[in-house]
């Protein structure tokens, strides 16, 4: 059913002829009566149809005179062929649709086409027979003995794809990928997933964890999830873990590196270098390094360095001690005064001279804090001749020009004696290290009182030489 409303209508009062302007009646195709003419929300049945503007009406006009009015002709009399030429479509469409999927069940080969009948969009599809004797999901040859009776270990058998039952439930889908779930002894399964093209199992998930590249989850493999320990392990199959992160009850965590599980300990592996292992135990953060074993010896460990929960940094020696035999410790809070400090121990038997601590430039030492004896230490700072050019025997002193004077610290009000350290640059500058010069101090000059000890010794020994030569008087 359609409606005109183009252009406009010119009505008399009393008459049946409606003259158009800008109408196209004939030429749109209506040439019979039966038409509805509406105007002025009167319905007027159309006689006839004599041109593009003009109509005749199957009783008088009998509204008001009109000019250039609006209406609306509705088609009514097109109604039966248009419903007749519209179920005739729609007949050839669905006709066609039948036609292709009767094509399409009956086909075995190749693709058939399928037409949308609403949108009329085609696309090519393979035949129900060849998609059904290409999978195989559904002829009897593919359950072929892989349903078995229910039993208490493994359960009802369906194999889908597959002419034996290797599992609770197999399926090959596809070309490329297949799983299933497979049952063993004891009541244990296992979900595998493998490359059918290959016939290779490329993942499985077990009891002991999940397992990337192997069938038997583990530290020795690709990854393993949960392998041994609860945790993650990555490596290459055949080489051992790279790292594998587990914990258990008694440890928070570990890490491993370049080992495997033999199944009851964990082994070194062959052209690897000895693994580092640090782990979280109680609060510390635990650094155990192994000596180089064996291929395929257990691994022992010994624990190198450790930061405990009180911010204690032990290294070579695993408890906090002030007086440790071996190692290094930085201990936050040294002693009562809560300062901190080190502690670093050598054993009973230490030769005197063994070092504490080493201090170079440039690749050579210039300096160290060696062990004196067994109840002392040693300050050392280089003073060979290799490494001196000789500018002769120093004969005058320069202690008589430095000021020694009595004060307090303004820090804390504490008495001492000593020297300013501007006034001893002046008489002996290597002996002081300049600061900043500012009101605010920020680099506060130093002295090192150790390098008065050369004119010390020269004071000495001219004072030596004056009482031998007034002895000499008397």
């Amino acid at each position: 059913m359609a409606w005109t409303t183009s252009g406009t209508i010119s009505l008399t009062n009393g008459s049946a002829i409606v003259t158009g302007s800008g109408t196209t009646w004939a030429s749109d195709g209506v040439t019979t009566g039966g038409d509805t003419l509406l105007i002025g929300g009167v319905l007027y049945q159309v006689l006839s149809v004599q041109s593009d503007t003009q109509l005749t009406l199957a009783a008088n006009f009998a509204g008001t005179t009109v000019t250039g009015a609006s209406y609306a002709l509705i088609h009514t009399g097109l109604l039966p062929s248009a419903l007749a030429s519209s179920l005739s479509s729609l007949q050839s469409k669905y006709l066609t649709t039948v036609s292709q999927l009767y094509t399409w069940e009956t086909a075995t080969s190749g693709t058939v086409p399928l037409t949308n009948p609403a949108t009329g969009a085609t696309t090519n599809v393979t035949p129900l027979q060849a998609f059904m004797a290409a999978s195989a999901q559904l002829s009897g040859a593919a359950f072929t003995g892989a349903i078995s009776a229910p039993s208490a270990v493994i359960g009802t058998i369906l194999s889908i794809g597959s002419s034996t039952a290797e599992g609770t439930l197999q399926l090959n889908y596809g070309p490329t990928i297949g799983w299933d779930i497979q049952a063993g002894a004891g009541g244990t399964q296992n979900l595998r997933f493998y490359d059918t093209i290959g016939n290779a199992e490329v993942m499985r998930l077990t009891t002991s964890g999940l397992g990337i590249g192997t069938s038997s989850p583990s530290a020795y493999h690709m990854l393993t999830v949960a392998g041994n320990g609860n945790g993650i392990a990555f490596g290459q199959a055949g080489n051992g873990a790279l790292m594998e992160v587990s914990s258990n009850s008694a440890i928070g965590g570990l890490l491993w590196t370049n080992h495997y599980y033999n199944g009851a300990d964990r082994a070194s592996v062959a052209g690897y270098s000895p693994s580092i292992q640090p782990r979280l135990d109680n609060g510390e953060i635990q650094f155990l390094v192994t000596t180089s074993v064996a291929a395929d010896a257990v691994i022992a460990q010994t624990q190198a360095m450790t930061l405990d929960n009180s911010g204690n940094l032990l290294v070579g020696i695993t408890a906090v001690s002030t007086t440790p035999t071996t190692g290094f410790i930085a201990i936050p809070s040294f002693d009562s005064t809560g300062a901190s400090g080190v502690a670093i121990g050598h054993a009973n038997g230490a030769a005197s001279g063994t070092h504490y601590a080493a201090f170079a430039y440039n690749g050579a030492q210039i300096g160290s804090i060696t062990q004196s004896g067994t109840t002392g230490v040693a300050y050392n700072t280089t003073s060979d001749r290799r490494l001196k050019t000789n500018l002769g025997i120093a004969t005058i002193s320069r202690i008589g020009d430095i000021v020694i004077h009595d004060f307090t610290w303004k820090s804390d009000g504490t008495k001492a004696r000593g020297v300013f350290a501007q006034e001893a640059a002046q008489v002996i500058p290597e002996a002081v290290h300049v600061g900043d010069d500012g009101e605010e101090v920020t680099d506060p000059w130093q002295v090192d009182y150790s390098k008065f000890v050369p004119d010390l010794i020269v004071e000495v020994q001219a004072l030596r030489a004056r009482v031998a030569q007034l002895e000499t008087l008397h």
